[in-house]
């Protein structure tokens, strides 16, 4: 009957206008879910950035260290050096000395 199609029509109408609002509601919690997500991408970055920072610090401090111990190892090592040729150097005068004595020696 007629008023059998017109209800049948209403509750065609009201399933539609349900899966539209069930497909807006979806859509909106997508929306929310992916905002959600690039928010935590963003503090994700962030947290990296911060770090490689920290990192770059350290890192940074370590070479200075790095450097002033090498300065340090080549002031050591370039002192021992000069002992060392000074103590060479007194050796050499005192054999060319020695061999002075035995040269007037021989005369």
């Amino acid at each position: 009957s007629k008023g059998e199609a017109e209800a049948a029509k209403g509750e065609a109408e009201a399933a539609r206008a349900q899966a539209v609002a069930s497909k807006g509601e979806a859509s909106r919690r997508h929306a929310d879910a992916l905002s959600a997500s690039q928010a935590a991408e963003a503090e994700a970055r962030a947290q990296l950035d911060r770090c490689r920072s920290a990192h770059a610090s350290e890192l940074e401090e370590l070479r200075a260290r790095m450097s002033a111990e090498e300065a340090r190892s080549l002031r050591e090592l370039s002192e021992q050096c000069g002992k060392e040729q000074a103590e060479a150097a007194q050796a050499a005068e005192a054999e060319r000395g020695s061999l002075r004595r035995r040269l007037d020696e021989a005369e």
